[in-house]
């Protein structure tokens, strides 16, 4: 059913709300000479500030030089995608990372052109959002996900966003909302600047942006959005592939053992630590306890090892067994602070 709000002697649709941010922001000409845009700027996340910068190219592409560290990419060009310099791996995300670098590749906001996206907004109500009386805006995308969005009642200009997602790989889906302001003026056209995500559960703030430069159409290769090319090694060829693979467990520890009677003089614990992880975000437990378990195996002094196969199994459920992992973890370092942390989960 759809739903309006009365405003000033009248009532407003969700479109037609839609039809007020698009002129608030530029008006869709300018919109659609819009062809890339360059953020750069300041990311803080738990006391810890860094530049960070996220590039972004019509119909779908994005870039990302990311917060955490200078060696590891992200982006979108048409899959998502990471690329781990320290291990030489480009790997094409699933599961939750994959559908947040997705998500986070839309070019326009959710408001403009909604009906071509395939995408359905619905009014759902109203909310004071930094003091301001706001409209609430249900977006669902053409995958599903949704979102609200929240707009000015003044200005149409959207103001906050919540939605429900995991912020890690893994842990409970938590409901976070953004606080956006900080709007500036380019080439015509009005963007966001600053964002500050916040846990609604408790309050705690999870992270904030401030965007401090914006570059709008400068001409850039569709390459640049696609993983970086680079000559494999072994290892990291062996890890691609188990990545690849991850839906067979078999293979996945029939290809490490070919791999170690191939190579013997390669030291592949932190690779398969490493790549049991990334699996394990997938949600692809039983390849992951596989991999790690042969490699605590083969590594029974590596305190690393140990850990890792605890943390695949508290992800899979079986909590004794990752205890006694973490316990092993601890008996062979006694200064382990993750294996340390974890126990105290427990």
């Amino acid at each position: 059913m759809a739903f309006s709000i009365a405003l000033g002697g009248g009532s407003l649709s969700a479109a037609a709300i839609a039809e007020r941010h698009v002129a608030a922001i530029g008006g869709y000409d300018r919109i659609h000479a819009l062809q890339s845009i360059s953020y750069s700027g300041i990311y803080r996340e738990s006391g810890v500030s860094l530049e960070a910068s996220q590039t972004y190219m019509r119909p779908y592409y994005e870039v990302v030089d990311p917060h955490l560290q200078p060696a590891i990419l992200e982006g979108f060009d048409g899959r998502p995608w990471e690329y781990y310099a320290e291990f030489g791996v480009v790997l094409r995300t699933a599961g939750a990372p994959g559908m947040a670098t997705t998500h986070a590749s839309e070019f326009d906001d959710s408001l403009v052109d909604f009906t071509a996206k395939d995408e359905q907004i619905a009014l759902v109500g109203e909310m004071t959002i930094q003091n301001r009386r706001s409209f609430d805006v249900l977006v669902t995308l053409s995958d599903g996900f949704q979102k609200h969005l929240y707009i000015d009642e003044q200005t149409y200009l959207i103001n906050g966003i919540r939605q429900t997602a995991k912020v890690h790989a893994f842990g409970d889906r938590i409901t976070s909302e953004s606080v956006v302001g900080g709007y500036r003026r380019v080439a015509g056209l009005l963007f966001p600047t600053t964002f500050r995500e916040i846990d609604l559960a408790t309050g705690r703030e999870l992270n904030r942006l401030t965007w401090t430069k914006i570059e709008i159409n400068r001409p850039l290769p569709v390459a640049l959005f696609s993983p970086p090319r680079f000559a494999r090694t072994p290892l990291s060829a062996l890890l691609e592939d188990l990545y690849a693979r991850r839906n067979e467990p078999s293979y996945d520890r029939g290809r490490y053992e070919a791999f170690l009677r191939q190579h013997p003089s390669v030291n592949a614990e932190a690779g398969i630590e490493f790549i049991g992880y990334q699996i394990l975000k997938t949600g692809v437990t039983s390849s992951a306890i596989a991999l790690l378990a042969a490699n605590a195996q083969d590594h029974p002094r590596s305190a690393d090892a140990q850990f890792g196969l605890g943390r695949a199994y508290r992800v899979a459920g079986r909590e004794q067994l990752a205890v006694a992992a973490f316990r092993h973890a601890l008996r062979l370092n006694p200064s382990d602070a993750r294996a340390r942390a974890a126990l105290q989960q427990s």
